[in-house]
């Protein structure tokens, strides 16, 4: 039967147009990951209503193609690793796009036309040059995971608080100097990464995320954590590591608080 299965396959891969061999999935898969995904543009216009994945990274390009808009069914765009620094408006007709990337281009302004994406569920837009996240990303009701990473945002960075169904952020390495209030408006966030920032101290807003999960704050300048960050009922995982001005009985106090969780100090 193994063997068969087998053989079944590699004939399903010959009947499959240029543009999919090599990507043939298992028959009984239908989520986005297992779908195909075309690397070459002219590709997969010739398959216009089957592309529901495009990977434009790496391709040198200054825009993302208008043609792009043609691929009705794209769920998912990758155009990182290029040298973009604007998008186009048309490009909120991609109604069904829930994974964007845009991580590693030349952005300096949040590119508000992202914002008409309301099925957008993943935007990756890391090490950039965008000193400030739009309000406009609260229209992206479906937005649950946002990387904003290595991008010089300016304090305070309220935009960071606006996406209010986040489960995952990522605002490693962004020069921030202080949390603004915002986050916690992110009630149902689970994962909060502010890594390789200026923090000096938190806000006292944890008690207003009681879904976090894990929280990554190393190498910062904190000096000591809010009462609030007591109080957080499904935490697991706390990282604090390289903040060198913590009392050394912290780590005593948060064992005491959550004795299943893994603490680094």
């Amino acid at each position: 039967m193994g063997i068969l299965r087998a053989f079944c396959a590699v004939g399903l891969l010959f009947l499959l147009p240029s543009g999919l061999q090599g990507q043939a999935t298992d028959s009984g898969c239908d989520s986005l990951p297992c779908r195909p995904v075309f690397r070459q543009l002219n590709n997969a216009l010739e398959y216009a209503d089957s592309v529901y994945r495009l990977d434009l990274s790496w391709h040198g390009l200054g825009h993302i193609p208008f043609s792009v808009v043609r691929l009705t069914n794209l769920q998912e765009l990758n155009a990182a690793r290029n040298v973009i620094d604007s998008l186009s408006y048309d490009l909120g007709k991609l109604t069904h796009l829930q994974r964007v990337d845009l991580s590693h281009n030349s952005f300096r302004k949040f590119p508000e036309e992202i914002c008409r994406l309301t099925s957008l569920k993943t935007l990756l837009i890391a090490d950039n040059q965008l000193s400030q996240i739009s309000a406009c990303v609260a229209q992206m009701t479906q937005l649950d995971s946002l990387d904003i990473s290595y991008n010089p945002l300016t304090t305070p960075a309220e935009g960071l608080g606006a996406a209010e169904s986040l489960v995952y952020l990522n605002a490693t390495g962004c020069s921030l100097g202080s949390l603004p209030e915002t986050v916690g408006n992110l009630h149902a966030l689970q994962e909060l990464r502010l890594a390789d920032n200026l923090l000096t101290e938190l806000p006292d807003l944890w008690a207003e995320l009681p879904a976090l999960r894990r929280i990554d704050l190393r190498r910062n300048a904190l000096r000591d954590l809010p009462a609030s960050f007591f109080t957080l009922p499904n935490l697991e995982y706390i990282d604090l590591r390289k903040n060198r001005k913590l009392p050394a009985s912290l780590k005593q106090q948060l064992r005491a608080v959550y004795p299943e969780a893994e603490i680094l100090m």
